[in-house]
Parts: structure tokens; sequence; C-alpha cells
């Protein structure tokens, strides 16, 4: 799940802006954006708001990840997924949904994992897939299951030269 600050732009004002990308079905795994409503205090279940959908789940990874349904050493594997929402870098011209998926035990296997996509489910247009370091680096199995986003200035104080 990520959070993305410029969605559910026509929602109410309710000091709760933004809105909620996150993976369903745990062996499907497709993408949704919902909204985020006002928490209510209440012990009464119909005083509770509800999410509402914005967008309707999408397989995001189009065919990037086939291999992992087409391998028998990995086809029967639970797959597992990180998500995270960030805004353009460098010379991209649009925010991207950054994404990386794997399967539980994939160990001794360097696999690309990681790709992104626009945060249009229905054209998400998925780019990768690259991999954490180069060759035999990271084991897939290592760098499949969280993805988040570093704060800037955790970033310029321990890694200034990157």
């Amino acid at each position: 799940m990520t959070f993305y600050p410029g969605g559910d732009p026509s929602g109410p004002d309710d000091s709760f802006p933004g809105s909620l990308f996150a993976t369903g079905n745990d062996q499907q795994q497709y993408l949704s954006e919902i909204s985020i409503p006002a928490p209510v205090l209440s012990g009464n279940l119909a005083d509770l708001n509800t999410a509402t959908t914005l967008q309707d789940f999408a397989n995001i990874r189009d065919t990037l990840y086939d291999y992992i349904t087409t391998d028998p050493d990995l086809d029967w594997e639970i797959p597992r997924a990180g998500l995270a929402y960030l805004p353009r870098q460098g010379s991209q011209t649009t925010d991207k949904l950054y994404f990386t998926w794997g399967v539980h035990m994939q160990e001794l296997r360097y696999d690309p994992s990681h790709g992104w996509a626009e945060l249009n489910l229905s054209d998400p247009q998925a780019a990768g897939l690259w991999q954490i370091g180069s060759g035999t680096d990271f084991q897939a199995y290592v760098t499949t299951d969280y993805l988040f986003d570093i704060p800037q200035a955790w970033a310029d104080a321990h890694t200034p030269d990157l």
C-alpha cells in the first residue's frame, strides 16, 4: 500500500486529502486506488465513513513477471509485493507508482524485480524490470517485499554522493 497525496482531488474537503493505492487478493495482487474517508469515533457501525474505489483493480505489471508463473520452481510460491508513490524524478514528466514483485522463497536467484507505472491504472504503461545492484549483488528474495521512499533530509545527510 502507498499514500498518494494528490489522490481524490474532487473528494470532500474533510482535512483528509489524498488516496491509497493498494494490492488486493494475495494471489492475483491487482492494484486499486481508494479514497481516505474522515475518521469517525463511534460505537455504531452505521456512523462510520466508508472508503470508495477511485480506480478499479487492474494489473499494472502487464507481462513483466511472467517468469514467476511459468517457472516451475516459482509458480507454486506465494507472491509478495512492494509499492511506493514518488513524485516525478529527474527528467520524468509524471509522478509514478514504483513496484517490486517476487515470490516468498526466491532464494539464490537474481531476477530483475523492480519497475514503475503511471498512476492511471487503466493505462499504467509499466516499465522495467531492473534489479538492485548488478549481477549477483542481492538475491531477489531480499529486495522484493518492501518498498518505500526515503525522506530527502535523510538522503542528503547519509547518501550525499548518490
